[in-house]
């Protein structure tokens, strides 16, 4: 009788002891508003457990803007106050749903400024990034320990432009990518002598430990994603992979229009593959579409001129749903 006491005062005590050290997490979700001026917390039943608008963010950062920011926040000569930030951009749970890490962006003189801010769903208080990050922040992950915030950011430039690193516990910065750095690690892994690229950080990753960023940019040669990994420190930058886009296309074919059984009034590609000959892909041409050997013809395909059906045409670009994105042409 004595060794079952025994043995059930270990289980108690073992039990007590696991859930002091590993408290049963508490699953949330978070809901971001349609207009992005609030976001809501909710339980696993739906129930609202935080409803926070950009008014609620506004009165604490009138309170505590000076003593959260180590310096004015400037674009330009120009000073940015809370009053400048009018909706959320990105808001995400922390691993342990006990955070909520948002930002918010202010915009001027063709630049976004962004602001990093983790509210404790506990305690109500709000830490801030003491100094402003230039780029609207997209995609953001938190790393699997809540250590570290990775995020992409989107400029006048590109989506995509820059990637970053915080740490959280005083949102402080580890490291920023961006073109240069991404060129760099092309010509070490002798992938290209030289040139601009337009990144387009995304795909953000962590491995489960924590220990790796993963994430995917562009190369130089279109068509292609290079997958990257990055220790959070900002050290040991790593090109894991070269592939073709899946959804890539180049195909050389004929431009037909308003052909019999076919939609009116848009371009197509006749081409051809091996044993099935008379392929047909609906086309979609825009300015951004770069046209080589004749510059005004991207215009007249635009126009929809017609006596340009029938013209040979090297295509190349992205299939998206029933019809092609071209990037570029050639006649």
């Amino acid at each position: 009788m004595k060794k079952i006491i025994t043995l059930v005062i270990v289980i108690i005590v073992a039990l007590l002891i696991f859930i002091c050290f590993y408290p049963i997490v508490q699953e949330k979700s978070v809901d971001l508003s349609p207009d992005r001026e609030s976001f809501q917390v909710l339980d696993l039943e739906g129930q609202s457990l935080l409803n926070f608008s950009i008014e609620d963010w506004q009165d604490w950062a009138e309170a505590n803007w000076n003593n959260s920011l180590s310096e004015p926040l400037m674009i330009g000569q120009e000073e940015i106050t809370p009053d400048r930030f009018l909706a959320f951009d990105a808001v995400v749970l922390s691993p342990n749903f006990e955070e909520v890490a948002f930002s918010l962006s202010s915009y001027a003189m063709l630049t976004d400024l962004s602001l990093v801010n983790i509210i404790d769903l506990n305690s109500g208080q709000i830490r801030m990034s003491s100094k402003g990050t230039f780029g609207q922040i997209g995609e953001i992950q938190w790393d699997p320990s809540g250590r570290y915030l990775a995020y992409s950011l989107n400029t006048a430039r590109a989506g995509g432009d820059a990637l970053a690193v915080d740490e959280t516990d005083r949102l402080t910065k580890k490291f920023r990518l961006g073109e240069s750095e991404i060129v760099a690690g092309l010509q070490i892994e002798d992938q290209i002598d030289s040139g601009v690229l337009n990144p387009e950080f995304r795909n953000l990753s962590w491995a489960e430990t924590g220990s790796r960023l993963h994430f995917t940019t562009n190369t130089l040669n279109i068509g292609q994603n290079a997958f990257w990994s990055i220790d959070p420190n900002g050290i040991d930058l790593v090109l894991e992979e070269i592939t073709p886009v899946e959804s890539w296309f180049e195909k050389t074919g004929v431009l037909i229009i308003n052909n019999p059984g076919i939609p009116a009034d848009s371009w197509h590609l006749s081409y051809e593959e091996a044993g099935a000959p008379g392929l047909l892909i609906e086309i979609q041409i825009d300015e951004e579409t770069e046209c080589l050997g004749n510059s005004d013809y991207c215009q007249r395909l635009i126009d929809r001129d017609e006596a340009l059906a029938g013209q040979s045409v090297n295509l190349k670009g992205i299939i998206e749903g029933e019809y092609l994105k071209v990037t570029e042409i050639g006649f």
